[in-house]
């Protein structure tokens, strides 16, 4: 039997196979309802990748299967990380984010090609990595990404060529089948359109049974356009100072809104404090020569030439005044939504500089418990549940209950009492294979 120690011991030495699905059983572990924000003694039993009973400890485990000793150890649901960008963060960043328990990611955006062959090879088995679900090719206002195309930097003509320009709903229309064709789950909007064309993109997507997530519109759509256009997730904190421009009967409205429909936020808190880091910090960082940087470990080199690359943009940036600005009035539209109970995400914006796979979403997780007020439960259900429900996927995951896919996180510490203990990963199960002992 893999005792808890032995997890633990493993998981720091590293995981560098994920190996076949074997059945196993979960032996005196405690099981967090991250629903209920309660816990309960448990043994969970797994076949063929899923979960077949979630049962009182105690009694004989079933022949042939591989025992695993939960005793001290806390059993939440795999956490997602809703907005990463694989392509910008490397293939070798697929294993680090498992190794923190993020099971499940959507990639939004860049390098699509290399995305969905790190999908395959995550689905075969061949390599460590969490579910991918994944968006098409970005759209953007037609108008800005020429203009941006045109920026003496090196490498933004690549970058802009992979990013679908919209001005008009015929080619709002055209750019949905463009992206349906690619096998992909969402459609992914960063400069809106104009609000004819950005209507058409929301209800072509939909249609055609793809997901959409994108910053705020522009003013001429907003977010009441994008609330009435179903926009499913609104990304990013400094985005939301939108609604603190309104007035309080129509910000009431909208408020209301989205409460009710089916719109998440995706606050992308840790990526938005990164904000108001030093530039001599960030940069020395970023060149890998910051004096006791601990988490250098988990820079891939195509991860360390992406910040290279976004620190070179940075004289395009406004002002660091204006983004404390937005970030205060941001945190301020935000406590609005929670108080309210607008539905939340965690994401982390993987590929921004000093965004480090795995351990940034753990970073998120704190960040809303500490500067949002949710509750460690609360906090954990945007990795889980709610991720689930945004996918329409909670008959599959969020939960652990018999049927659901048996991706897991075993923690040394109840996260209910604290969020940190997010940190204190001892082992993952990943689609019914325990990603610690290869």
């Amino acid at each position: 039997m893999l005792s808890a120690r032995g997890l633990i011991v493993l998981m720091a030495v590293g995981w560098p196979a994920l190996g076949v699905a074997q059945d196993l059983v979960i032996t005196g572990a405690t099981v967090v309802d991250v629903g209920a924000g309660t816990t309960s003694s448990a043994t969970i039993l797994i076949r063929d990748g899923r979960i077949q009973s979630v049962s009182p400890s105690g009694g004989p485990a079933p022949a042939g299967v591989r025992l695993i000793d939960g005793h001290g150890l806390f059993v939440i649901p795999g956490l997602w990380d809703m907005h990463v960008h694989l392509g910008a963060a490397g293939r070798g960043s697929l294993a680090t984010l498992v190794r923190y328990g993020v099971t499940s990611v959507r990639d939004l955006g860049g390098s699509l090609d290399s995305v969905l062959r790190w999908r395959r090879e995550v689905r075969a088995g061949a390599v460590v990595g969490p579910r991918i679900m994944v968006a098409g090719p970005i759209i953007e206002n037609r108008s800005w990404k020429k203009k941006v195309a045109s920026l003496d930097v090196p490498g933004i003509k690549d970058v802009m060529a992979e990013r679908i320009g919209v001005d008009t709903p015929e080619q709002a229309r055209r750019a949905v089948a463009r992206i349906a064709a690619l096998g992909v789950d969402v459609v992914k909007v960063r400069n809106s359109p104009p609000k004819a064309a950005y209507a058409v993109l929301m209800a072509s997507a939909e249609k055609r049974g793809l997901f959409t997530a994108g910053h705020l519109p522009g003013p001429d759509v907003g977010l009441a356009g994008a609330l009435a256009a179903k926009m499913r997730s609104i990304e990013h904190l400094e985005l939301l100072g939108d609604l603190e421009k309104m007035s309080v009967v129509r910000r009431d409205r909208v408020v209301s809104g989205i409460v009710a429909a089916e719109m998440w936020i995706d606050p992308t808190l840790s990526a938005s404090f990164l904000r108001a880091t030093s530039d001599s910090l960030i940069d020395a960082r970023v060149a890998g020569n910051a004096p006791g940087d601990s988490l250098g470990s988990l820079v891939t080199p195509q991860l360390r030439a992406f910040w290279q690359a976004q620190r070179a943009l940075k004289r395009f940036d406004a002002p660091r005044e204006y983004y404390a600005e937005q970030i205060a009035q941001g945190l301020e539209a935000l406590r609005r939504f929670k108080t309210r109970g607008v539905k939340l995400l965690a994401g982390t914006d993987l590929g921004v500089p000093l965004s480090y796979p795995g351990h940034s979403l753990h970073d998120e997780l704190t960040f809303l418990v500490d500067s949002l007020g949710l509750t460690p439960a609360e906090a954990i259900r945007t990795a889980t549940i709610e991720p689930a429900r945004y996918f329409r996927m909670t008959d599959s995951l969020g939960t652990i209950a018999p049927g659901q896919l048996a991706d897991l996180v075993l923690l040394a510490g109840n996260p209910l009492l604290a969020i940190g203990n997010i940190r204190r990963v001892a082992a993952v199960v990943v689609a019914g294979r325990l990603v610690a002992d290869q």
